[in-house]
């Protein structure tokens, strides 16, 4: 599995890799919807150009929102699913459309951000949350 961003562009903008030219129906992508934020220290990018370009490569998608933080070094902190201002909403749909059907799951780093809430509070969220942007 590939990431499907690269953060090297001079310009600071995220941009897309290619599609790796292994096509077996093992090589692909996850989508890392937490670049899709809408402002602070990452460029916006539309969840239709990251679709169009790698979708048929997509095979999970692991999911996480954050809030801007101009005091934090990163410019943003990583929050509850749902109160952030990643997109979900727009990207469920880009991927309802696009016909993705494979795994959504919580990426939930505890042990590398302490400060962020119990795994027993961010679980059942997350999955309240998709059940709601999913129908």
């Amino acid at each position: 599995m590939f990431p499907t961003l690269n953060a090297s562009r001079a310009d600071g903008r995220f941009s897309l890799l290619p599609p790796q030219a292994d096509t077996s129906p093992r090589a692909g992508h996850f989508l890392q919807v937490g670049t899709h934020r809408v402002g602070g220290g990452r460029a916006r990018i539309a969840p239709e150009e990251t679709w169009a370009a790698l979708g048929p490569w997509v095979r999970y998608i692991p999911c996480k929102d954050s809030c801007l933080d101009p005091t934090n070094k990163h410019g943003y902190r990583l929050c509850l699913v749902g109160e952030g201002d990643v997109p979900l909403a727009e990207i469920m749909s880009v991927l309802r459309v696009g016909g993705y059907d494979g795994w959504l799951t919580l990426e939930w780093e505890k042990k590398w951000n302490p400060e962020i809430e119990e795994p027993e509070v961010a679980f059942p969220g997350y999955v309240e949350h998709m059940r709601r942007l999913l129908g």
